[in-house]
């Protein structure tokens, strides 16, 4: 049985909220609160983390903003942060929560990333921690396969089948073949060729046996689900 997918009302990025710091004047009401909430804060920036975004993709996005590309690379590898949610990878990559983010303007680059990551400890549930005793599996191993069912763009009800594919595939020792992770082996997103499917990557599933050694993407709620339940 699939878990239900009820969403909170008032979570970060559901129904026009947006996550971040507001500035409330003492003494107004709750709906001036969440009024605050949906509309963020004209002194601060929006960036958005959409599903499937990487990170590559993302400090293009901050490059817009004027944070430097490289600044970004450079604190999504630092040690404290990859060590704190478990990832295995180069950077933490595949944490960073896609929602909708309000951020004040002298907010530094570290301090962007942690509320990324921060959202992204939020939103996983304890339950979850005991369904991976179940599988057998790591946090950072289920985040690393829900990232590439997100890459696949499946239809709601379809990750699920997308997720039992892939786990049929490395129960059998076979490669899993996904086309998303060729696309991120070449760093660019186009219409592949044959040739693309033999490039030289730890993250070409049709060239390496298992799972790559990071996640490829920045998965949802509903791709880590189908990741935890096939």
């Amino acid at each position: 049985r699939r878990p239900s997918a009820r969403r909170s009302q008032c979570g970060a990025g559901d129904r026009g909220s947006i996550a971040g710091l507001r500035r409330v004047q003492p003494g107004r009401g709750p709906c001036s609160a969440l009024t605050a909430r949906r509309a963020g804060d004209a002194r601060g920036r929006v960036i958005e983390v959409r599903e499937r975004m990487t990170l590559a993709e993302l400090a293009g996005q901050l490059r817009a903003l004027g944070v430097a590309r490289e600044e970004v690379l450079v604190a999504a590898r630092d040690s404290a942060l990859r060590a704190r949610v478990g990832a295995a990878g180069a950077t933490i990559e595949g944490y960073l929560y896609p929602t909708t983010y309000c951020v004040s303007l002298d907010a530094t680059v570290p301090e962007i990333l942690r509320q990324m990551v921060d959202t992204f400890e939020a939103r996983w549930r304890p339950a979850w921690n005991a369904r991976l005793d179940t599988l057998g599996l790591s946090r950072d191993e289920v985040v690393i396969l829900a990232s590439i069912i997100a890459g696949e763009m499946p239809l709601a009800d379809e990750r699920f089948e997308v997720a039992s594919m892939y786990y049929n595939r490395l129960t059998r020792g076979m490669r899993l073949q996904a086309d998303p992770t060729v696309v991120y082996a070449l760093g660019e997103r186009r219409r592949l060729t044959f040739a693309d499917y033999r490039v030289a990557s730890d993250y070409n599933t049709y060239t390496i046996n298992g799972l790559p050694p990071g996640p490829i993407a920045e998965p949802s709620t509903e791709s880590l689900e189908a990741a935890l339940y096939p």
